[in-house]
């Protein structure tokens, strides 16, 4: 990939062994009082409101490195398929809208991936042939009340939603999902108009292998500044994460603890997360984008937070030409079954799940989404019954 954001794993040989796969938090429910989802009791919003309509926003990450966990999460698809089926046979049937948006964004003052710009992607950039997308638009409308949809003839959903859900391997590897996904909801995008509803259920799910790399355009974070070290994404964590207090520095083999995304006032050059807290965990009234926050559902396929190691990358796809090793961020985790599933600690990402109420994670190292998939279904049926 070019500017050395090559992300395969074969690539690089890091200094000191990083810990195996964490797995994500125990699923739970909304009103269950666990620690993965909110009891509507302590939203003090009064009762929740049944819904008929449901958007969900697809936001995968289309770098190098993420191909084949897309891909074990479509095989799952049917599962949440089967799950809204289910609940119109039992009596409640839903408009739904499906879209997909990828975390390239490029990257300000370089050039860098395809720069996606927060369009829904009718069909993702790695579809084979034949692969065909929503008839009429970029999302993917499916109302069981009417009984109507705008499926390409010959494709069923779970079909569709892969064509569409395959983006890919070569966007921008400094990976701006939570900016991405802002967009996608809040600006006025050609592409997306009539996606978003104000009265449907808002269900987001993010799939990444690295963590949030949002910055904005005016950044001078991704040109060739030898102060921000080689350029590759290890400028990231270290201008984007802050353990104990202080940035991460380019020491290698170090480890750190009590990581949290760092703040402009400790050196950090990211976009300051409380734009995307806001957006999704207040209300309207308050600049989100909900008028009510309990209509937002965040689901997070990411590395756990933690480890945060730094290690040493070698060779020219990690670290440019004429640098013969260069500090890197150490996996988080790493499936010890498929070598093909490992991630780096999403510090960023996680922080901003903790902030929605109605949220649900699992690791992007598990070799299996069903109880992720089954989890978000879950969460639909609450969304749709007003629970």
């Amino acid at each position: 990939m070019a500017y050395a954001l090559c992300r395969s794993v074969a690539f690089f040989v890091c200094s000191l062994s990083v810990a195996a796969c964490h797995g994500g938090d125990a699923l739970s429910l909304p009103g269950d009082g666990g620690p993965d989802g909110a009891n509507a009791g302590d939203l003090a919003h009064g009762p929740r409101t049944p819904h008929d309509k449901v958007d969900l926003l697809f936001m995968i990450d289309d770098s190098g490195g993420t191909s084949a966990k897309v891909q074990a999460f479509r095989t799952r698809f049917p599962i949440l398929v089967k799950s809204i089926d289910d609940l119109a046979a039992a009596g409640h049937p839903a408009s739904y809208h499906f879209g997909v948006v990828t975390s390239d964004l490029g990257a300000p003052g370089i050039s860098c991936g395809n720069n996606r710009g927060a369009k829904l992607q009718a069909i993702g950039h790695g579809a084979g042939a034949g692969c065909a997308g929503p008839t009429g638009g970029n999302f993917l409308s499916y109302d069981q009340s009417t009984g109507t949809n705008n499926l390409p003839p010959g494709q069923d959903l779970p079909t569709t939603f892969g064509c569409m859900a395959n983006v890919g391997s070569q966007g921008c590897g400094f990976e701006m999902p939570l900016e991405s996904i802002y967009r996608a909801l809040h600006d006025p995008i050609p592409e997306n108009q009539g996606f978003l509803r104000d009265d449907a259920l808002l269900v987001v799910v993010m799939i990444t292998d690295e963590d949030d790399c949002s910055a904005d355009p005016t950044s001078d974070l991704f040109t060739a500044n030898p102060a921000y070290g080689a350029l590759n994404s290890f400028r990231c964590p270290r201008f984007g994460v802050a353990c104990e207090g202080a940035l991460i520095t380019a020491e290698a083999p170090k480890s750190y603890s009590s990581c949290t995304a760092a703040t402009p006032a400790q050196g950090g050059k990211l976009t300051d997360l409380a734009k995307y807290i806001q957006f999704f965990s207040q209300p309207e009234s308050k600049g989100g984008v909900k008028a009510d926050p309990r209509d937002v559902v965040f689901a997070l396929i990411a590395a756990p937070p933690t480890p945060v190691v730094v290690g040493t990358g070698v060779g020219p796809d990690i670290c440019g030409s004429g640098t013969s090793s260069c500090p890197i961020i150490g996996h988080s985790c790493s499936s010890p079954v498929d070598s093909a599933f490992f991630g780096d600690p999403g510090v960023r990402v996680d922080a901003v799940m903790q902030q929605i109420p109605d949220h649900t994670n699992a690791s992007i190292c598990d070799s299996d989404d069903a109880l992720f998939v089954t989890a978000i279904g879950d969460r639909i049926k609450a969304g749709v019954l007003g629970q």
